[in-house]
C-alpha cells in the first residue's frame, strides 16, 4: 500500500462517484429518447464547473458552490440545437447539485479523518520508527544518534507547545550567533497506515523537542528527556 494514499479519502471518493454514477444511470434509463453516452459524460463533467467560494475549515479546503457556470454555458450552447438542451439539462443540473454531494461527503469525512488520524498527535506522524535514524542538517549540530527507546517511551505523553516564540526569533535572527534550533532531521519514520501524510521531522538541538512540518501546518512537541545520545548513527 502506498504510504501517501489516504485510505479514508479514497474510500469516500470511490463511494461518492459510484453513487453519482448510479443516479446518472437512473436518469438515462428513464429517458425515452436516449442521448449518446459520451455526450452525457461530457455534459455532466462540464456541468460540474461552478463559481465556488473556498473556505478553510479544520485544516481542509472546502469548496462551497455558488453559481452553476457550467449549466449556464451548456444552456447557451444547446438551447437552439434540436431540443438538445431538453435532452441533456437533467444531467447538467444534476452535475451542479453533485457538487453539494461532494461537499456533504467532505463534511462527513473531516471528523472521521480527525478521529482516525488526529493531526495534533505525534503518533500520527511517527507510527513506525523501527528504521528511524537522524542526519545532521546544520554544522552547529554534534555527532549524535537517535535514542529510539526514549522516543517510543515519550511519544504517547508528548506535549504540544507554541511554535516560533519571540525567544526563538531572537535566537535565530537577532543574536550574532544565529543559532539553529533544529540541526537534526529524523528520517526513516512512517506515518500511521493509510493516513497518506507526508512530513519532515526535525529534532531540537538538546533532543527534547521535535518539529513536525506537514503540508498544512507545523507542530512542535516537547519531551521531558532527550531522544538523542552521544555517538554516530
Amino acid at each position: 500500500m502506498n504510504q501517501h494514499l489516504n485510505v479514508i479519502s479514497s474510500f469516500f471518493l470511490i463511494c461518492t462517484w459510484l453513487f453519482i454514477g448510479y443516479i446518472v444511470f437512473r436518469i438515462y434509463r428513464k429517458q425515452l429518447e436516449k442521448p449518446k453516452v459520451w455526450k452525457v459524460i461530457l455534459v455532466f463533467l462540464f456541468g460540474l464547473f461552478t463559481f465556488s467560494i473556498n473556505i478553510n475549515g479544520f485544516e481542509t479546503l472546502i469548496k462551497l458552490p455558488i453559481l452553476p457556470l457550467g449549466v449556464w454555458i451548456l444552456y447557451f450552447i444547446l438551447r437552439d440545437k434540436n431540443n438538445s438542451w431538453k435532452k441533456y439539462r437533467r444531467y447538467a443540473w444534476f452535475a451542479f447539485f453533485a457538487n453539494f454531494i461532494f461537499l456533504l461527503v467532505t463534511l462527513i469525512e473531516i471528523p472521521i479523518q480527525h478521529f482516525v488520524y488526529p493531526p495534533n498527535k505525534p503518533s500520527t506522524y511517527l507510527a513506525n520508527v523501527n528504521s528511524a535514524t537522524i542526519i545532521m542538517t546544520h554544522p552547529s549540530g554534534k555527532k549524535m544518534r537517535l535514542n529510539r527507546d526514549s522516543l517510543l517511551k515519550q511519544l504517547p505523553t508528548a506535549n504540544e507547545h507554541r511554535f516560533f516564540s519571540q525567544e526563538w526569533y531572537d535566537e535565530t535572527y537577532i543574536h550574532e550567533s544565529r543559532k539553529e534550533r533544529f540541526p537534526y532531521q529524523l528520517i526513516g519514520v512512517k506515518s500511521k497506515w493509510g493516513s497518506g501524510i507526508s512530513s519532515d521531522i526535525y529534532i531540537e538541538k538538546n533532543g527534547k523537542g521535535i518539529l513536525i512540518d506537514t503540508a498544512k501546518r507545523q507542530y512542535y512537541y516537547r519531551f521531558n528527556e532527550s531522544i538523542l545520545k552521544q555517538g554516530g548513527q
